[in-house]
């Protein structure tokens, strides 16, 4: 069959698998890193290498922001678009994957290997959630990359080529750095020719990327308290490896129960937590050996290929089993370059059943992908809208911060009740400023407004877990307080805080607009015209227009 036609056939079954993933929302971080993103509002490629919500604290993913930035000029915010992008952006990966496959294996066996990776229900993460867009950016520049560097010998203009597709491939996600050692790897085991070349090549792209990081963003190892993981040492990490490793195989083989924000945490030591994934693991690793020693007495070659995609799916986990602290403690997204390599190793060993049960093999292969496809399909539909997600998922994995999610998402369906039981469950396992500050608009929203101003406080003097480090507080915990304890009369108070808050976001009307109140109320009517002033020039709309002609008046101002 032509390249064409595989073409052909991996477009129609990845629309077929995921069209219903086409019509869903933003969700999740996509709010957080598109909707409510300011950089990307115009299309500016110095500015996205520089600082912004793509590149802080230990991440710098530029080419990602000039991805999302590129799409956001064109389409604002239309999900349908990014959904679209990605989803063609899968199915090149998955045409990558199999010219990859077809290097070590029969084309027939690499075709539908390559088939299970369109449709594995693991990467729904990757292809329905619209943030996890760089996990298909960054894999299909490596892949690129490596199918250039397995040629015999590569001229300089390809080496050229080569690693500066690895540059950019490191530039949309650091996880990039795994192509980079897969080509080494892959050059040693099969064709040292130019070994050296590689090397050297390898060690100048890190040098640059490392300095161009340096230059415009710098080195930081963020560590946030309110994520499980990252509250353990090094060694407490250690024992959540067996149970980390195993979720991924388990997930694979099985991918029955899905759900995303997965913070649980192994504490103790014991058979169901530990022994028992290291058994399965042990189990697992030491099948594999035995058939690469068994391999590599009968076919030197073939034994290679083996070795080569078991490292392959070794590099690809390795990053994510919390020798450094990951700010949650699984995700199937991260699951998407490892996936190739297991794919491939079982693959491998395959190869000889494909021959002697021809029939009965790959109709096998088919009823795994005709349920790995609808279970896929399910899988989109929770990812419709984000309160269909956290609904769902939330029966799964269960925590402080899919609580909190779900509780904003029913605050925008206007379900206050619903949301406040979530909340208060979210805060009585951890509270910080965001849960207590959705639990005082919960609060507000059913009228309980001393309640809700109590909250606020605390909400005020709680840790805050935000990565953005630029304020000191969220505008809205500022806001909403501001105004609950002007209609309670608490003018002096609410002057005195909203004069703090001003000068943390200097550029809100909302709070220039609650200072004016508060000093007008107070018989300031001088800075409270400074004040209302400043509001109107930030925004002249109706409200502002209205407080500050009220003022100058000397008339009574009334807030809803």
């Amino acid at each position: 069959m032509s390249n064409k036609k595989y073409i052909l056939i991996f477009f129609f079954v990845g629309f077929l698998v995921f069209a219903n993933a086409l019509f869903n929302n933003f969700v999740w971080d996509d709010k957080v890193f598109i909707i409510g993103n300011p950089d990307l509002y115009s299309f500016n490629v110095l500015k996205l290498f520089g600082k912004n919500y793509f590149n802080y604290g230990s991440y710098y993913k530029p080419i990602s922001a000039i991805y999302f930035s590129a799409l956001y000029t064109l389409f604002g915010q239309n999900a349908f678009y990014y959904h679209l992008f990605q989803l063609v952006l899968h199915i090149l990966s998955v045409y990558l994957v199999f010219i990859i496959f077809r290097k070590f294996m029969k084309e027939k066996i690499s075709f539908f290997l390559s088939l299970i990776f369109l449709v594995h229900p693991m990467n729904v993460e990757s292809v329905s959630y619209i943030s996890s867009s760089v996990s298909e950016v960054y894999f299909v520049f490596g892949a690129i990359a490596f199918l250039k560097a397995v040629k015999d010998n590569p001229k300089i203009t390809s080496l050229i080529f080569i690693y500066l597709f690895i540059l950019l491939s490191l530039f949309t996600k650091e996880t990039g750095i795994v192509f980079l050692l897969l080509i080494l790897i892959y050059r040693f085991i099969f064709n040292r020719i130019k070994f050296l070349y590689f090397c050297l090549a390898s060690f100048m792209t890190l040098a640059i990327y490392i300095f161009v990081r340096w230059l415009l963003h710098g080195f930081e190892l963020i560590n946030v308290y309110s994520i499980p993981i990252m509250r353990l040492s090094f060694w407490e990490r250690m024992i959540n490896v067996p149970a980390v490793l195993f979720y991924y195989l388990k997930t694979f083989f099985f991918p029955i129960t899905l759900s995303v924000d997965q913070l649980w945490i192994v504490t103790k030591i014991n058979l169901t937590n530990f022994y028992l994934p290291l058994f399965v693991l042990f189990f697992f690793f030491s099948v594999l050996f035995y058939f690469t020693v068994r391999l590599h007495l009968v076919d030197n070659h073939k034994s290679k290929k083996l070795i080569f995609f078991l490292i392959w799916f070794l590099v690809g986990i390795l990053p994510y089993t919390q020798i450094v602290a990951l700010d949650m403690t699984v995700a199937d997204r991260w699951f998407y370059f490892a996936m190739v390599g297991l794919i491939g190793t079982l693959g491998i060993l395959a190869e000889k059943l494909s021959i002697r049960f021809n029939r009965i093999f790959f109709s096998s292969l088919i009823i795994i992908l005709i349920l790995f496809g609808l279970r896929t399909i399910i899988r989109n539909s929770n990812w419709q809208t984000a309160s269909t997600l956290f609904s769902h998922d939330i029966k799964i994995e269960d925590n402080y911060d899919i609580e909190n999610a779900l509780g904003a998402e029913l605050i925008l369906d206007g379900k206050y009740k619903e949301a406040k039981t979530y909340l208060e469950k979210s805060v009585a396992t951890l509270p910080y400023e965001t849960n207590l500050t959705n639990l005082g608009i919960a609060y507000q929203k059913l009228g309980d407004l001393e309640s809700a101003r109590n909250i606020y406080e605390k909400a005020l003097g709680a840790k805050n877990y935000n990565l953005d480090t630029s304020h000191k507080h969220y505008e809205l915990t500022y806001a909403n307080l501001a105004e609950i304890l002007i209609v309670q009369g608490n003018d002096n108070k609410a002057r005195n805080l909203t004069k703090a808050a001003v000068s943390d976001y200097p550029d809100s009307v909302r709070l220039w607009l609650y200072l004016a109140i508060s000093e007008y109320k107070l018989g300031n009517k001088k800075d409270a015209l400074i004040a209302g002033k400043r509001a109107n020039t930030i925004s002249d709309d109706i409200i502002t227009k209205y407080v500050y002609d009220q003022m100058k008046n000397n008339l009574p101002v009334k807030i809803q």
